[in-house]
């Protein structure tokens, strides 16, 4: 499974060509802004995915329009909300889509965003988007996780006091790049989920980071 294609064409493909992976059972776009779908395109076009799952946008979206013509040209079956709400097994995880209740063509992209989470045994780790302090007043327990991608890359808009609350995490994965111009993630916000007793952790300074929920604890490391 895929979350999320980043904003570069070529770089989540040559990385899933590295490690081999030709197959994708299940893409997973959280909402349509460039940083999010752009890396998609080329793995739609070079690998065979199976399955894609999107929170609503459609067509009129210029860089959906292009998601949605790939995979009509390959045949490949799309879900979205309504539908998607509620749990879905995965191999032997379990995937939660937690929101939105539905697609609302007038809240903005990052507020559209596909909410889920990842769960094995004990361990569990969200995956926001974009979400923004408005609607983060929507989570409940449901949201509690071991591991959280914070929301909009740590920006001053997301990561509200109400998600720290609830979300608990043991671990907040900051995705960014080095020296971002938008100053991602805002100290304030890296310095509330710390005061919460997260460990917290950066791509942009560094690198990859990987997560393994081993079913009775969860393992992360970072590698440049």
């Amino acid at each position: 499974m895929l979350v999320d294609g980043g904003p570069r064409e070529d770089y989540l493909f040559n990385f899933l060509k590295r490690k081999q992976i030709k197959k994708i059972d299940l893409l997973v776009l959280s909402h349509p802004d460039a940083d999010h779908i752009v890396g998609f395109f080329r793995v739609l076009e070079a690998l065979d995915v199976r399955e894609i799952w999107h929170s609503g946008f459609d067509k009129s979206h210029f860089l959906m329009r292009k998601l949605l013509l790939l995979a009509e040209q390959k045949r490949i079956r799309v879900r979205t909300l309504p539908e998607l709400l509620g749990e879905h097994d995965f191999g032997k995880s379990q995937v939660t889509v937690l929101a939105p209740a539905e697609f609302d063509p007038e809240n903005t992209t990052n507020n559209n965003s596909l909410v889920i989470k990842v769960s094995f045994g004990a361990d569990s780790a969200l995956w926001p988007g974009d979400l923004e302090s408005e609607k983060e007043r929507s989570a409940d327990s449901s949201w509690r996780a071991n591991i959280l991608k914070a929301p909009h890359h740590g920006s001053k808009s997301s990561s509200s006091e109400h998600l720290v609350r609830t979300v608990m995490p043991e671990h907040v994965i900051f995705c960014t790049q080095a020296e971002n111009n938008f100053g991602f993630p805002h100290p304030n916000i890296k310095k509330r989920w710390e005061d919460a007793r997260a460990k917290t952790w950066e791509t942009g300074t560094q690198g990859k980071i990987d997560i393994i929920l081993t079913g009775s604890g969860v393992l992360v490391e970072s590698y440049l």
